[in-house]
């Protein structure tokens, strides 16, 4: 019966071994698809010289020679006689492929200002089929035992190893810089995190979808932008079937899961987007906010201090240490917010050029009670980064030191409780004009001796001039006319 002679371009088998009482020897010269070979090889667990050599590809045109050469030398070393013919087994023939070659892009690549003679002398004498087709293109045929040049880029380094790396002029080469694009979110972000994390805040990341209940557990109403939903048509869940309209409940959540696993202080901030529906025909509206929470104890109780609570001055502060790292000038705090989570006594708007940056406040007992927060007080701010960036000042400049010496004049004046202490500064500054350098509210007293109506505010008012020293009698004169204007403005008195 039929048996197996050899793993073809792998391996022999024992019944086809040549040993020595051989008298007849049939020489076989093959070339096997290396592809097929490799694939063999790996199945089967052997690497042998064989498929070592099969499987990177042989010489399909050289198989004749070869045979013919082999046979020679057994005669000459050992003797016999050659049979005639062959024996061909050649199902389909191979075409060796037709390259273009392109003299511009020969010298492009090596850098050269080769001749096409010099290029037609390096393939020939490789043994290639070398036909000009115009001035600048070659058509290449590369012979069989080159199974490594199939394409254009292998043609040029024929020409530059054959024509000799030496001729290769050395020079550097030409690097055509892009422009770099700045994107201002991403610059934005990072300024924003590396001021919140230094004044102690920890970044977070939530999911972009909420379920719609927990906005309504803030207070907003039907109409407000916050329930102005991008709903989505396939959610996963009820909880998360809307895209946020605010950061604040991301955070709240957060909180909370910390203070189930027993956190005290909760000092978190969050930069992402928000979106608002512009209706079924537009696409949403996609801004940066940037938000932080705050709660729970700012100093621990020791022997020598006592444990003091976050209060809404701690949450203010964190919105001044990151409009001041952002460059932000002349911006104030107004009393009051249109965001419902907040409580109306302990909230303000943020302000700069008359645009309404964000709100920062304590966070209502109902909007508590309705997230099922528990007992500490919750602080939080929210800012539109898009409007933080139209009022930024991009350019630095340096105000020389003073060289004149400061007078320092206190006030304390008792006025309603409706006046802010703002619009008091604010009629010290216009009254003073550029002699007026600062102005700081050092007290705020209530209590005996004052109707219940009305509060007691100490300023401390700082004059300068950039041009000369101030005299005793020039300030005294300037600082009656501040007082006579807030008595005329505010009806108030001095205390």
């Amino acid at each position: 019966g039929e048996r197996p002679v050899a793993l073809a371009g792998i391996m022999g088998g024992l019944n086809s071994e040549i040993f020595e009482g051989t008298r007849h020897v049939l020489l076989e010269s093959a070339f096997f698809d290396p592809t097929t070979i490799r694939r063999g090889a790996k199945y089967l667990g052997l690497s042998t010289e064989a498929s070592y050599r099969f499987e990177r590809g042989a010489d399909i045109g050289g198989l004749v020679r070869a045979a013919d050469r082999a046979a020679y030398l057994i005669q000459q070393v050992a003797g016999g006689k050659i049979a005639k013919g062959v024996l061909d087994q050649y199902p389909e023939k191979r075409q060796q492929p037709v390259i273009e070659l392109r003299l511009s892009q020969v010298n492009k690549v090596l850098g050269t200002s080769l001749a096409s003679s010099e290029v037609f002398r390096c393939l020939d004498s490789l043994n290639m089929k070398v036909e000009p087709v115009d001035e600048d293109t070659f058509r290449v045929v590369p012979p069989t035992y080159r199974v490594d040049v199939s394409r254009e880029i292998d043609l040029i380094e024929e020409v530059a190893r054959i024509s000799g790396y030496q001729n290769i002029p050395v020079r550097a080469p030409l690097v055509r810089a892009s422009e770099e694009k700045r994107y201002w979110e991403l610059d934005l972000s990072e300024r924003v995190r590396w001021i919140m994390t230094s004044i102690g805040y920890s970044e977070i990341i939530t999911y972009s979808f909420i379920s719609p209940n927990t906005i309504e557990h803030l207070g907003a109403k039907s109409g407000e932008p916050l329930v102005n939903f991008v709903r989505l048509l396939n959610p996963l869940t009820v909880e998360q079937s809307v895209m946020r309209t605010s950061l604040l409940p991301g955070l709240l959540l957060t909180a909370k899961q910390n203070l189930y696993y027993g956190e005290k202080e909760i000092k978190l901030f969050e930069w992402g987007k928000v979106f608002f529906s512009r209706g079924a025909d537009e696409l949403p509206d996609e801004r940066y906010h940037a938000a932080a929470l705050l709660a729970g104890p700012m100093t621990s109780k020791k022997w020598h201090t006592e444990e003091r609570l976050a209060d809404f001055y701690d949450i203010k502060g964190a919105v001044e240490a990151l409009l001041d790292g952002l460059n932000v000038q002349e911006y104030v705090f107004r009393k009051g917010t249109r965001f419902p989570a907040y409580d109306p006594e302990a909230s303000a708007m943020i302000v700069a050029n008359g645009n309404e940056l964000g709100h920062v406040g304590l966070l209502s007992t109902r909007a508590k009670e309705s997230l099922d927060l528990g007992r500490p007080d919750f602080f939080a701010f929210e800012i539109d980064m898009e409007a933080v960036r139209s009022v930024m000042q991009t350019d630095k400049k340096f105000i020389p030191f003073a060289r004149f010496p400061a007078v320092y004049r206190d006030i304390s004046i008792v006025v309603s409780k409706d006046i802010e202490a703002l619009s008091i500064e604010r009629i010290v500054r216009e009254e003073g004009g550029e002699l007026v350098e600062a102005v700081e509210v050092f007290d705020l007293y209530e209590g005996k001796g004052i109707s219940p109506n009305e509060k007691a505010l100490g300023f401390r008012i700082c004059y300068r001039s950039a041009e000369r020293t101030l005299d005793g009698e020039e300030v005294n004169r300037l600082h009656q006319r501040i007082i006579e204007r807030i008595r005329k403005q505010t009806g108030g008195r001095l205390r």
